[in-house]
């Protein structure tokens, strides 16, 4: 079983928050910093301050923007520094799209999807071709002996490209120059669990995707990396979401 882990993606906002401050809160529509610290906090089911201890980790980044001290009376963590550098790759309007997107997935991942019509697949690379081909959300349905409907939101697959940029999260190369063709894969399939969460979701080049698809190997969460039949493994090598800050 998976467990939730949204900490990476919780830092993600916490650096928007800290890097562009009001700013990012007027765009965000919050009215002003505590109402945001407070709802982004519950959105996320965590403590109401949680978000703004989160936030005072990259205030104290030595090449931080802020005004604030944040917590310069101790060290930054290295994850907190490697999400910074990769992160200031953005521009701020791809990371407000980004924050935007998972702040919307989190309030949406459990209502009902408002444009809904029915695709049949026979198996599960069926389902990722229309998760990753199809820019409109779907219901998905079993096409043999089905009696429930599963429904998908696409809204964290697209936050998590536009994360990764067109990378590979394991070859952590670009696949081509010429197109994006970079595609999302569910790492306990989607057609056995229904579970769309950002931890099952990993994006991958075409060639990691097929092999994967042909293998079938074990993901161990632990490590962040793929164990094949014969014992070979792969590991993650571009990670901003699936692990946790240790």
């Amino acid at each position: 079983m998976v467990v939730k882990e949204n900490s990476k993606i919780l830092s993600i906002i916490a650096y928007y928050l800290s890097e562009y401050d009001s700013r990012a809160i007027n765009d965000l529509g919050f009215k002003n910093t505590a109402q945001a610290f407070e709802k982004i906090s519950l959105i996320f089911n965590r403590n109401k301050n949680y978000i703004k201890l989160r936030r005072d980790e990259f205030d104290a980044l030595p090449n931080s923007s802020s005004h604030r001290r944040g917590w310069k009376n101790r060290p930054p963590i290295k994850e907190v520094v490697d999400i910074a550098e990769y992160l200031k790759r953005l521009s701020y309007s791809e990371l407000t799209q980004l924050v935007k997107s998972f702040l919307k997935y989190e309030i949406d991942s459990e209502t009902t999807i408002a444009k809904q019509y029915d695709i049949l697949y026979d198996s599960e690379t069926d389902i990722e071709n229309i998760i990753n081909f199809q820019d409109d959300t779907s219901v998905i349905k079993l096409k043999e002996g089905a009696t429930s409907v599963r429904f998908y939101n696409r809204n964290i697959i697209t936050s998590l490209k536009l994360l990764y940029q067109g990378k590979c999260q394991i070859c952590n190369e670009v696949p081509s120059d010429l197109a994006d063709i970079y595609e999302a894969h569910h790492i306990e399939y989607f057609s056995m669990a229904q579970n769309n969460d950002a931890n099952n979701i990993i994006i991958l080049c075409p060639n990691h995707h097929r092999l994967i698809h042909r293998l079938n190997p074990k993901f161990d969460y632990e490590t962040l990396s793929f164990i094949f039949p014969n014992g070979v493994a792969e590991s993650v090598a571009l990670d901003f979401h699936l692990g946790h800050l240790k």
